[in-house]
């Protein structure tokens, strides 16, 4: 959704707006933003979210409209794209009930009146089928979400044996619970009883949400080399890819998984859950562990600081930058076009030039 500090959603959103400038409404963003920023409450956002698309819906009636998961009009029929990022809503229902809310009894609608539905991976198809049975095969595509730091992002970072002797590893995006940051947190503390020089860098992350729930401290945590930052720009994200030793990203669950790519942009060797969508997005660039067998991860990370998976290191980040050169904007925004085009020339005989982007995620 739009905002001064995008998640992965919005991250997708201004990707699209970027290869298709001409399907921005702007004051419908300036709309969403102050809504995103301004309201605290998760619920009044969900509800002057909606209330906004309504009115958009009208306003524009007659238009091609590409909305999002996180609100799509209710009312009245048209051509739409509706784009499916992710079900972790509703596999982590304890997260944002609110929004379950919104899945259970909105989402199947907003699909239902959609000409097409896209979605980000084959793993995100698979799930719209299963959550909502009644919708139709033939009218779902998958395109994978268009991501502006791997184009702005420069190819390279350190080589591996500078990155080896920092020690610091990097976890990227830590806002919910199934992000997993206490088994990133479990295993650094049990390398550095072991003997292990290493730390953590955690961006992106809501402090308060894991010490509630696991009881630790952060400030405690510094004593083991764990440093969080609650945001950071895009600037300093390259730079911190381009020198970590690795990317640990153990999500339980993920739409497609932004962080590993750009991770291996800057070669950046991956370590990653092991979890269909992410060997859907990462394929062989990345080392996959068990989050779910214990001392797993911890295993992984000592076999790497060893020395011992050097060589296959080297390989994976030369299967990284192939990886990730998959997701570039420029092999995504073709796409969309044609699933833009598609849409249109059934509904209004071609004109293109008439689509326009309701919600800007």
């Amino acid at each position: 959704m739009s905002s001064r500090r995008p998640t992965g959603l919005g991250v997708a959103g201004d990707g699209l707006l970027r290869y298709f400038p001409e399907c921005q409404d702007a004051f419908s963003e300036t709309v969403y933003r102050f809504i995103n920023d301004r309201i605290g409450s998760r619920l009044l956002r969900i509800l002057f979210r909606q209330l906004a698309t309504e009115f958009f819906a009208w306003k524009h009636r007659g238009r091609l409209l590409i909305v999002s998961t996180h609100q799509g009009p209710l009312s009245g029929r048209g051509r739409r794209i509706i784009v499916v990022h992710d079900f972790t809503t509703l596999r982590r229902p304890y997260q944002n009930l609110a929004q379950v809310l919104g899945y259970l009894f909105l989402l199947p609608k907003a699909v239902t009146k959609s000409s097409l539905v896209v979605v980000i991976s084959g793993h995100a198809r698979d799930e719209l089928l299963r959550y909502l049975p009644g919708t139709r095969p033939d009218k779902v595509r998958i395109i994978p979400s268009i991501s502006t730091r791997l184009e702005a992002f420069k190819k390279g970072g350190d080589d591996w044996q500078t990155r080896l002797k920092k020690g610091r590893f990097l976890f990227v995006g830590a806002n919910f619970l199934h992000k997993k940051l206490d088994v990133a947190i479990e295993a650094v503390i049990e390398l550095a009883k072991r003997g292990w020089n290493v730390g953590l860098d955690v961006v992106g992350v809501s402090e308060s949400i894991w010490e509630k729930s696991f009881g630790f401290k952060f400030a405690d945590l510094k004593e083991f080399g764990i440093v969080t930052k609650s945001y950071v720009s895009d600037a300093e994200l390259e730079v911190l890819y381009s020198e970590a030793t690795l990317l640990l990203f153990l999500s339980e669950c993920e739409g497609l998984g932004f962080p590993p790519l750009e991770a291996m942009r800057k070669n950046c060797p991956v370590v990653c859950n092991d979890t269909p969508e992410l060997r859907d997005t990462c394929g062989d660039a990345a080392f996959f562990a068990d989050i779910t067998q214990k001392g797993a991860v911890t295993a992984m990370l000592e076999q790497i600081l060893s020395g011992k998976l050097t060589e296959e290191i080297n390989r994976k980040v030369l299967l990284g930058n192939e990886q990730a050169s998959k997701f570039e904007p420029a092999n995504i925004a073709p796409r969309w076009t044609s699933v833009i085009d598609e849409c249109s020339i059934a509904g209004a005989a071609g004109k293109v030039q008439e689509k326009m982007v309701l919600n800007p995620p």
